[in-house]
């Protein structure tokens, strides 16, 4: 279950600089006395110093520390849809247990990209925790604190701990949640089914 699959996620962590080069190489030796044979000398070598390999690290996923949940879905790639998108018509609370994303379809269809998503959602009473994949983007968890009133889907996310407060609409039976996010001229209707 998500806000919607448009949100960015974070950036991961920058690249360390390599380190300096070495110091230069010695001077040669002076020529010999006047009179006397050429004087001779073997100039230093020169210095040689490697610059430190570029340091490197991974971008955590966005929202790493909400949860461990394993993403267990499959890409799912967004789907025009026609006419217009469904009304809302509430349902029955989702029993607990984990749900994925296997449909998602965006009105009005000319709206719909070929970014693929993949989320796996863990239900528990009022808790929800996701773990999103999109393409072209880091992973993002967080959590939820969830309330269903009518026909609308509230949400407040605990994790990250931002305070962010959002409500779509949403459709439900025992077994399967639709959930109906519109922002602006555009829906988008997520289908998760119970695992």
């Amino acid at each position: 279950m998500h806000g919607g699959v448009g949100r960015g996620n974070g950036i991961g962590g920058s690249t360390s600089t390599g380190g300096s080069g070495g110091a230069s190489g010695g001077s040669g030796g002076s020529a010999g006395g006047t009179g006397g044979s050429a004087g001779s000398a073997t100039g230093g070598s020169a210095g040689s110093a490697t610059g430190g390999a570029a340091g490197s690290g991974t971008g955590g996923a966005a929202g790493a520390a909400c949860n461990t949940l394993v993403n267990i879905g499959t890409e799912v790639a967004e789907t025009p849809g026609t006419g217009t998108a469904p009304t809302p018509a509430g349902g029955p609370t989702p029993p607990d247990g984990k749900y994925v994303l296997t449909k998602l379809e965006v009105y009005p269809g000319s709206a719909a990209t070929s970014t693929k998503h993949k989320i796996t959602t863990e239900l528990t009473g009022t808790t929800a925790q996701n773990v999103v994949e999109s393409t072209g983007l880091p992973i993002r968890r967080d959590t939820w604190t969830v309330t269903l009133s009518g026909t609308s889907f509230d949400v407040t996310v605990t994790c990250p701990s931002n305070g962010l407060t959002f409500s779509s609409g949403y459709s439900s039976t025992t077994t399967e949640f639709k959930q109906i996010v519109t922002a602006g001229a555009t829906t988008q209707v997520l289908t998760f089914t119970k695992q």
